[in-house]
């Protein structure tokens, strides 16, 4: 006689297989899952570099458009030219206007902009300027004709390394004084 042996559970082999195939599975849902959040990570670190430029060179822009006259450029505490005629390709650190009668002094140092005080473009906790990046430059055709006034920069997320997670951004753009 034989017996029939019912087979109710499983093998030792099913089960070791059926887990091979869940940490295989696993595995690749965690892989894809862990690059989308690098991506969205990405984008929020780019968007915010990209907010805070786009805040700092209009402000910089509207400034020098309608400030009421160019005081002087300048590239050290000592040296500044106060007219543009002959400083083609010169890079300034700073730029000194007369806006809403009084003076203010446009500044590469942590992009910022003051008169009495003086306050940050940007917001420094979250990007950087990158270092060497940030200048003005000047051109005029005569001491009679408007400056036009060019802004440079680039910036990039504060104290951060990983490149999954940094973004250099360059700005950059020339305004043209409106009042002379």
């Amino acid at each position: 006689m034989r017996l029939k042996l019912n087979q109710l559970g499983f093998s030792l082999i099913e089960i070791l297989v059926a887990i091979a195939i869940i940490i295989t599975a696993t595995t690749v849902v965690v892989a894809i899952l862990s690059s989308s959040f690098r991506g969205i990570s990405k984008s929020n670190v780019v968007e915010e570099v990209r907010q805070n430029g786009n805040r700092a060179i209009t402000q910089m822009s509207r400034t020098i458009q309608f400030a009421e006259s160019f005081q002087g450029a300048f590239i050290n505490d000592s040296t500044y030219d106060l007219a543009c005629t002959a400083s083609a390709g010169k890079n300034y650190e700073y730029i000194k206007l007369n806006s809403g009668g009084r003076l203010v002094t446009l500044s590469c140092n942590n992009l910022s902009m003051g008169s009495t005080t003086v306050t940050p473009l940007i917001d420094t906790t979250r990007v950087s300027v990158v270092e060497g990046s940030c200048s003005f430059t000047c051109t005029q055709q005569s001491v009679d004709d408007s400056p036009i006034i060019g802004i440079n920069f680039e910036l990039s997320q504060a104290g951060e390394t990983a490149p999954e997670k940094s973004a250099k951004i360059p700005f950059s753009t020339t305004v043209k004084m409106r009042n002379r």
